[in-house]
């Protein structure tokens, strides 16, 4: 798990603000390669893909260090506008049929899984093979954006 004092050390050693640190870590989260050419199906392949290896090499993700700040008026700020500018904006302009509803939709199924399984463990997830749960989160986040 992440420990707080260490992530704002580290920023500080770095010569971050806890802000910066944060919007970077959501941001390396929001990678825009995912929006390379291809179909609306190829791009849901490659995002949950993505998802499922979420983790670096220390266990943490981002989805930790996003769901640990849910609380904070100023980091909800921060995580909605990366939100609309790393992943809902690139999405629509690569996929015009594609509503901004829609989008936030696809958002939200992915963050859901990610904080299930990363943040708070539950099995079902957490041990399910990744590449059928690689499989299921396309096909949902594939429902999110057609209709």
């Amino acid at each position: 798990n992440i420990n707080p004092r260490t992530l704002r050390k580290t920023g500080g050693d770095l010569g971050l603000r806890s802000e910066a640190l944060f919007r970077e870590a959501v941001h390396a989260s929001m990678s825009n390669e995912r929006f390379q050419d291809g179909s609306l199906e190829a791009f849901c392949d490659r995002i949950a893909k993505s998802a499922i290896k979420s983790k670096d090499a220390t266990g943490i993700s981002s989805i930790d260090i996003v769901a640990r700040s849910f609380s904070s008026p100023e980091a909800s700020k921060v995580i909605r506008k990366l939100l609309s500018e790393d992943f809902i904006v690139p999405l629509r302009e690569n996929f015009p049929q594609v509503d901004e509803r829609d989008a936030a939709l696809a958002a939200s199924v992915l963050c859901g899984v990610l904080i299930l399984r990363d943040v708070v463990g539950a099995p079902a997830i957490a041990n399910e093979d990744p590449r059928v749960l690689e499989q299921i989160i396309s096909k949902m986040v594939m429902t999110a954006l057609k209709r």
